[in-house]
């Protein structure tokens, strides 16, 4: 404890008696001061507090170390000298040695060997005194480990975090969390192994002291808390004796030995450390070396210590590692079946060190006997203890947190926060969540809890969620299970389910979920533990026995007998025997003995919970009542709980603890137990100090130990004290608990009121079940308040039996429970008093009868009690009543501003509200059992608003009736106005924003504006709905948005995964017959793409048309059935437009019908068009007059209601009307108009964005013209419907139309990879591939992407060197790019011919561009390498070139195969450096290069001079002028200017100008030099760019052009022209580089030489 240097304390407050001489050190939460006793001047070291700062725990861990301390005695301990107190908080007064702590001394000097022996006795004799005591000291570190080197005295010091416990259990924290020091923890004390901490957790810590001791650096380096535990859990420490050899073996071996990563490979007792080490000291003594001795011969064991290995497992570990390996692909499951005992939680914990080494989260959430009625109750253990580990993190950490989960749960965060507390101290408090019904309020919790669970499971923190014990989770836990594993998106999620396969019957539902989940995508790892056998146990044996097999091999067979084989059970054996004395050490050979015949005689126990009966009778009856107490709590239970209910306080439960936790039968949960050291007197409701069982048996055993009468009683007592003591929060989230006990011990509650009490908690219960999704316990706790209520609850209690009853039928309806349901309406019913209180229980009855199916009975349900309520409907309305009422209501809007009617008040009246929620109930109904009746009772539901204000009902009425006005009175604007006045009545009472913007996207906003537009809206509303559970809705939103996209021209591809991404999100949520609609519309866009067998029919992969059609009439879906059929009818049409048969092929079975209720959707106003289009066909193709007629008049029909439409839609109609009008004239057989109409309807289409009806058109219209001979006029129509079919991505209609015109066709073209082998997925580095493809894809600028190209092929391939070559339009291979990863510059666009670089292998070359194979060559410089007389290359053997890769790039297919260039990779360190598993990959790579650079070649290059333009100009000057000012290089650009160009134009027309041009630039380009870029700048103005040419060697080749042009002679029929140009020149370099100066100098030089007469060069001063 060295002093800091002029340490103020003069501020600092001194205990009684003493007076502070200077600051030692600090910390967060203590300050050391040496100081002096004012009785005696003796100098003492002072530990205190930091007073202003000081938490509950920072008080109870000084405590706990005065405690700690006060039972120890050894002279290397550090002495308490007296317990003080400063400020009323403890302080510690120490002895004061004078010494430095070893930290401050190692940085300083070298200790020499001999004092570091010294200090590891000294050490090893305090850990001895320490560990006699029961403690474990958890940080033997250098600084806590105080020298004086002048009085060779040695202190162990710092005892805040040690355990008075034996073995102590941990558990997965966050790495910064874990008490300790991370550079020194043992791999255990990580609680990432799957290992308990005890005492020899400190020889690893003292290991790792000594090792820096003696080597002078650190066991390992690390930044992070978890990158130390990976180090201590996964790496091997360098030897001590290999750092330095100078450091005896024998001490580097025994160094080692304390580093071991499992204890029981360690010393096993302090005792035979110091034998070890005092002989080291007294050979350095007497020898100044050590000479080898066997190290651990005097290591006897100081405890019976059972191995903490698993045993016999090794296939089971490799499966469950292997199922964490898949959860990097896809989610995982793993499920471990077996008995109590059998290893299951074991097994599971392996998991810890691969979670640690890729930095994830481990979280268990444990599921018990008692608390199975408590919704989610494992879970929510597992989550709590994920949301405890996030708190521990920095608070920049905390804040990307934060920012991710609110993200993830939108305004849903509420749901969580419920569930999970703590989560507020992370996103603070939420808002609350608007109400929803039942089904709405189930699938957006689990929505919300799925988006929770997503944001911890990433590539760079996986997560493992462990549930144990699944044969008791609550039902709504079991029903998330197959929704978990299918919803969350993406990876690094991975559950593992542990569960008792022998409590398990058939019918259980654990069995039906496992069920459901077969045959999902899920990774599923199913693994069932049997038994140990005899030779595991003989392991287990002689690892505890330290023994060999051979000599354990009897006791092993008496204990498998014994025991069958049960790992847990075989254990309990063992320490039962030992503690009997059955199995004992000798301590005059250190070894374990026992008597076999003894063993065999013993009377054994049937099962496991007689032995552990027999445990827990040895325990204190103190002990032992608490420990049956605690039973009843369950699995987990707190400290205060357990003084409430045992009337004790908590320190006299805590010293009663003690023997049970020394036992082993209960352990403290994290390190809260130091706050049982507390003796002060505090409120056990403060305390937070938590226990667990150790194994469920013991629990169990407890249970059972206690009677039925006592067990029922300490259910009542735990019930009414946490009932009686807890705060209001606290109560709230014990609510559940409270509930649990006391319905348990329901039989001895008499008492009237407690009763009714009781009844109100467990609906309070039943509320926060159903608002978590959890429906069964919820319907449990309701139906529990009903019996409560007595015999007659209608007259005990009024109000109360209301809310049971209505709950309770809730309830029962979404459960399916329809006796109980039926019974609880009738009960309802009759009972209520009033109507309002009737129509709770009708309204439930009307969703459970629309649930059904039973339409027309929830109708008739619905009308008598509307007419009750005072608003009264016909049960058969007639078209005619519909239309006065909406006439009655359309008068009086015009009368109304509709800023008004925003304004209007709330609906306040109860009997209006009860009717509009019954007229929304009951919509759906009337749309399918009663058409009429759903716009009337929108219409009376405008009324009553416009009457009585505004309910959340009313959004969704304007938005219907705003579709009614555009409909039917074509007057969108006030369509528009209703929607927009549905909007923002739904954020007003922020309710049903999804249905409100998804019917505003779907029925209202295509009226007035482009279908594109209403894409936002869709998604919007689709959002809305998801978060809020309504997914029915959402799927809606989803379905319009996809039929939209597919209307408005969205392109085919980007469609497909759309709905492929909505298909499998709704998929997980069984969402039923509802995703037939997006089923067929996913198999319509395959067909188009050319991925299905029949493109035109409705049959494949993802539907079947002729199976499901006839499903979907029986069920009378007609929506369904409208949308299946004009799918069908489309791709009928669409493929069969040459068809001249009466009927298109397949459209006699579906027919199309002109209207259905789909019409106010655009889909709906497609499909109008899509009928008329056909009727208008089918009128061209009919073979009699009458059925020409009728469909004529059908299409004549479709034409009128388009012509309406186009006076007030001016963006979606046009294109279809003029397309219309064109087919109508083509039957009429007036061509020239109906060529005229389509040309209208081409353009139209185009402005508007609808590019599949452009093509259409197109088609239409050359067809029109081939079948009237017209070829001439019909191709270029033809041709530009094909790209148009293209664009849009319908690759079937583009083949049928070149299949169908072959003077379309165009020999598609087809990449083929010679050579390529076939390899495994897992030889190719996917993700360097995707990154690779991703770089070139993302690359612009023509020059970046050659670099990029070829810099990714050297990195990807590990090459020194490579070579991009490609052939030019001559046909010769011309480099393109050069790298080397020994040069700083990638040299690219040289463009110089490969047959003439001097820095490739020719005969590698040759051979490749000549056989078009890759090649692969292993060592150049072998005699026998794949390619003939390599070896002999002068190029191999100047360059000493070791390994080659050469790939071709080629084009086409057999004979049409041809070489479009090399990629060419060389390292000339090492052989063997490429393997043929490479080569697939990277051809993928050269030819994505290849089709990149020709793609930007081509937007590059100017069109009419072949020249390069002038971005690419701009671009490359910009690069080159960097190269010089890095380089310190010289530049050159030369501009040119074709002289009196304007009179070519003028004299021969513009014909000849362009003639002119191009034949100057192929002579500028002939006259350049190999690596010069030469560009069109504009006009008639070329430009050249001379990389590396000074003004002389620019000069020459400015000349070279001028000359060449000048002689030239352009022809022109029998003309001849000459040309002449007028060049400026000017050089850059590092001094003068700015790209705008150097084209102004060159300006300025080039008009000069017009000035002069032109046809000459000057150059710039």
């Amino acid at each position: 404890m060295a002093a800091t240097p002029n340490a103020t304390i003069q501020s600092v407050e001194a205990p009684v008696g003493y007076r502070l001489t200077e600051k030692i050190a600090e910390s967060v939460a203590t300050q050391i001061f040496r100081a002096v006793r004012v009785s005696d001047q003796q100098t003492v070291v002072i530990k205190t507090l930091r007073p202003d700062d000081a938490t509950r725990e920072d008080i109870a861990m000084l405590q706990h170390e005065a405690d700690i301390l006060s039972g120890l005695d050894g002279d290397n301990v550090i002495r308490l000298v007296e317990q003080t107190r400063v400020r009323d908080l403890p302080a510690l007064v120490l002895e004061d040695t004078g010494g430095q702590s070893l930290d401050r001394l190692i940085p300083h000097r070298r200790i020499p060997l001999k004092t570091c022996v010294g200090i590891g006795i000294a050490v090893t004799t305090a850990l001895k005194d320490v560990h006699r005591g029961g403690v474990i000291h958890k940080d033997i570190n250098p600084a806590n480990i105080i020298v004086n080197a002048k009085t060779n005295t040695v202190r162990l010091v710092d005892f805040d975090i040690a355990s008075r416990y034996g073995t102590e259990k941990t558990s997965i924290k966050a790495p910064t969390s874990v008490p300790g020091t991370p550079g020194y923890m043992s791999p255990e004390q990580t609680g990432r192994m799957n290992r308990s901490v005890d005492y020899r957790s400190d020889f690893y810590s003292l290991g790792a002291t000594l090792y820096q001791l003696v080597t002078g650096r650190p066991l390992f380096t690390a930044e992070e808390p978890i990158e130390w535990f990976h180090c201590h859990i996964a790496r091997t420490p360098v030897a001590p004796t290999d750092v330095n050899s100078s450091i005896p073996r024998v001490l580097s071996d025994l160094i080692m030995k304390l580093l071991s990563k499992t204890a029981e490979h360690r010393y096993q007792s302090a005792s035979g450390l110091l034998h070890d080490l005092r002989e080291c000291h007294r050979q350095l003594n007497a020898h100044a070396a050590i000479e080898d001795f066997p190290l651990a011969a005097r290591d006897v064991p100081d405890h019976f210590r059972i191995p903490q290995r698993l045993y016999g497992r090794e296939k089971e570990v490799g499966q469950l590692l292997q199922a964490f390996e898949a959860a990097y692909d896809q989610v995982s499951l793993a499920l471990v079946a077996g008995r109590s005992g059998i290893g299951k939680s074991s097994l599971i914990n392996e998991l810890h060190k691969p979670v640690t080494a890729r930095r994830g989260y481990f979280i268990v959430g444990k599921f018990d006997l008692v608390h199975r009625d408590v919704p989610y109750s494992g879970l929510i253990v597992a989550l709590r203890d994920l949301v405890q580990q996030i708190l521990t993190e920095s608070n920049d950490r905390l804040a990307d947190w934060k920012r991710k989960l609110e993200e993830a749960l939108g305004p849903n965060g509420a749901l969580m926060t419920e569930l999970l507390p703590e989560l507020k101290l992370i996103i603070g408090p939420q808002p609350k969540v608007e109400p929803v019904g039942a089904t709405e309020s189930e699938q957006r919790f689990r929505l919300t809890l799925f988006n929770f669970i997503r944001v911890f499971s990433h590539a760079d923190h996986p997560l493992v969620l462990v549930l144990d014990d699944l044969q008791w989770a609550d039902s709504s836990t079991l029903r998330l299970a197959d929704l978990l594993v299918e919803q969350v998106e993406g990876d690094r999620l991975m559950v593992v389910g542990a569960y008792r396969d022998n409590e398990i019957t058939p019918d259980h539902p654990l069995i039906q979920t496992l069920q459901q989940m077969q045959g999902t995508d899920v990774f599923l790892t199913h693994i069932e533990l049997t038994p140990l056998e005899v030779p595991d146990i003989c392991r287990l044996l002689a690892d505890t026995l330290m023994t060999s097999n051979s000599e354990v091999e009897p006791l092993a067979r008496v204990i498998h007998q014994k025991t069958e084989g049960n790992p847990f059970f075989a254990e309990e054996f063992l320490k039962d025997q030992h503690a009997r004395g059955h199995i004992v050490a000798n301590p005059d050979t250190g070894k374990w003995v026992w008597d076999i015949a003894q063993l065999t005689q013993q009377q054994m126990t049937d099962n496991v919970a007689a032995l552990m009966t027999r445990k827990l009778d040895r325990l204190p009856e103190t002990s032992l009542r608490l420990l049956r107490l605690a039973s009843c709590a369950g699995n987990r239970f707190s400290l205060a709980m357990l003084s409430m209910i045992a009337e004790m306080s908590p320190a006299k439960v805590a010293e009663a603890l003690h023997v049970p936790i020394d036992e082993g039968l209960i352990t403290p949960i994290h390190d809260a137990y130091q706050l049982t050291e507390l003796e002060q007197e505090i409120d056990p409701g403060r305390l937070t100090v938590r226990f667990a069982f150790n194994h469920d048996r013991i629990q169990e055993t407890a249970y059972n130990l206690v009677d039925q009468d006592t067990r029922l009683a300490a259910h009542l007592e735990i019930g009414r004290q946490l009932l009686r003591n807890l705060n209001a929060v606290e109560r709230k989230e014990g609510l559940f608990a409270i509930v649990t006990h006391l319905n348990l011990a329901v039989s001895l509650i008499t008492d009237d009121q407690e009763k009714r009490e009781l009844c109100r908690l467990n609906l309070e219960a039943g509320h926060r079940a159903r608002q978590a999704a959890s429906y069964p316990i919820a319907y449990g706790h309701f139906q529990r308040a009903i019996v409560l209520l007595g015999k007659h609850p209608w007259d005990n209690d009024y109000a109360l039996a209301l809310s049971a009853f209505s709950a309770a039928a809730e309830a029962a309806a979404y459960v399916g429970d329809h006796k109980a349901l039926r019974s609880f309406l009738d009960s309802g019913l009759s009972n209520a008093r009033d109507l309002l209180s009737r129509v709770t229980f009708h309204e439930i009855e009307i969703g459970h009868l629309i649930t059904l199916g039973e339409l027309e009975q929830a109708i008739d349900v619905a009308l008598p009690l509307l007419k009750e309520l005072g608003h009264p409907y016909p049960r058969h309305p007639r078209r005619w009543q519909v239309t006065l009422r909406f006439l009655r209501l359309r008068s009086r809007l015009k009368s109304m501003n509709l800023e008004a009617i925003k304004e209007l008040p709330d609906m306040t009246a109860p009997e209006h509200r009860a009717a509009m929620r019954i007229g929304a109930s009951i919509g759906s109904a009337s749309m399918f059992a009663e058409p009429m009746l759903l716009p009337l009772l929108c219409i009376n539901g405008a009324e009553i608003a416009l009457r009585h204000g505004h309910t959340p009902e009313t959004t969704t009425t304007f938005s219907i009736l705003g579709m009614m006005f555009a409909q039917s009175m074509n007057d969108p604007d006030t369509a528009v106005a209703l929607g927009r006045l549905s909007l923002d009545l739904s954020e007003r009472f922020n309710s049903r924003r999804g249905r409100a913007q998804h019917l505003y996207g779907s029925l209202i906003q295509h009226w007035k504006e482009p279908v594109q537009n209403t894409y936002d809206s869709l998604r919007l509303g689709a959002r809305y709905c998801m978060e809020n559970g309504d997914f029915e809705y959402a799927v809606h939103a989803s379905n319009v948005l996809e039929d939209n996209m597919f209307s408005g021209g969205e392109e085919l591809s980007r469609l497909e995964n759309l709905c492929r991404h909505h298909l499998s999100e709704f998929r997980a949520l069984h969402m039923g017959a509802i995703l037939y609609h997006q089923e067929a519309r996913l198999q319509m866009i395959c067909n188009l793409r050319g991925l299905g067998q029949h493109p035109s029919r409705l049959v494949g992969e993802h539907y079947n048309i002729d199976e499901l059609l006839p499903k979907h009439r029986a069920a009378r879906d007609l929506p369904l059935v409208d949308h299946v059929v004009s799918k069908a009818v489309f791709l009928n049409y669409l493929f069969n437009m040459d068809s001249t048969s009466h009927r298109m092929s397949g459209t006699g079975r579906y027919e199309l019908s002109a209207g259905s209720g789909a019409d106010g959707f655009f889909g709906g106003r497609r499909t109008q068009f899509l009928h008329t289009l056909v009727s208008l066909r089918a009128a061209g193709n009919a073979r009699n007059r009458r059925d020409r007629r009728q469909a004529l008049k059908r299409g004549q029909r479709g034409l009128k209601r388009l012509k309406v439409r186009l006076r007030t839609d001016h963006f979606n109609v046009p294109n279809k009307y003029h397309l219309c009008q064109a087919e109508w004239l083509r039957v009429q057989g007036r061509e020239f108009e109906a060529h005229e109409a389509f040309d209208r309807a081409i353009e139209l289409a185009s402005e508007n964005r609808f590019v599949s009806e452009q093509a259409m058109a197109c088609e239409l219209c050359g067809m029109m013209h081939v079948r009237s001979g017209r070829n001439t006029i019909a191709m270029p129509y033809l041709m530009k419907a094909r790209d148009l079919y293209r664009r849009w991505g319908a690759h079937a209609k583009v083949d049928q139309l070149e299949h169908q015109y072959p003077d379309l066709s165009r020999e598609p073209q087809s990449t083929t990879f010679s050579g390529t082998r076939a390899m495994a997925m897992g030889e190719v580095d996917m993700t360097s591939l995707m990154k690779a493809l991703k770089a070139i894809a993302d690359e612009q600028i023509h020059s970046r992407m050659v670099e990029a190209i070829i810099n990714i092929a050297i990195e990807f391939a590990g090459a020194q060197r490579g070579v991009l070559a490609l052939r030019d339009g001559d046909g010769k291979l011309r480099i393109e790019a050069e790298a080397s990863v020994d040069e700083d510059e990638t040299v690219i666009l040289q463009s110089s011919p490969l047959d003439q670089c001097e820095s490739v292998s020719r005969t590698t070359i040759n051979y490749v561009s000549r056989t078009q194979e890759s090649v692969v060559v292993a060592d150049a410089l072998a005699v026998n390498s794949s390619v003939p007389g390599l070896d002999r290359e002068e190029y191999i053997l100047r360059e000493r070139i070791r390994s080659i890769l050469c790939l071709p790039i080629a084009i086409g297919k057999g004979r049409e195969r041809t070489l479009t260039g090399l990629l060419y990779l060389e390292n000339n360190h090492i052989s063997n450096c490429f393997t043929e598993a490479r080569i697939g990959a990277l051809e993928i790579i050269a030819v994505a290069a290849a089709g990149r650079l020709e793609l930007s070649r081509k937007a590059a290059v100017d069109g009419l001079t072949n020249l390069f333009n002038h971005d690419y100009f701009q671009n490359m000057l910009r690069q080159e002028l960097a190269g010089v000012l890095r380089y310190g290089r010289e530049m050159s650009l030369v501009l040119i200017d074709v002289d009196h160009f304007k009179q070519f134009n003028d004299t021969w027309g513009h014909q000849v100008g362009d003639q002119v041009l191009r034949e100057v630039a192929d002579l500028i380009k002939d006259s350049s030099r190999e690596n010069d870029t030469a560009a069109r700048y504009g006009g008639e103005e070329m430009v050249v760019i001379l990389p590396g040419a000074g003004r002389d060697e620019a000069s020459g080749v400015s000349e070279r052009i001028r000359r060449a042009i000048e002689r030239h002679e352009v022809r022109v029929d029998d003309e001849v022209l000459s040309v002449t140009v007028s060049l400026g020149l000017a050089t850059a370099n590092q001094k003068d580089c700015d790209p705008e100066r150097l084209i102004k100098r060159a300006d300025t030089a080039l008009y000069k030489s017009k000035a002069n007469g032109r046809n000459q060069l000057t150059v710039a001063t």
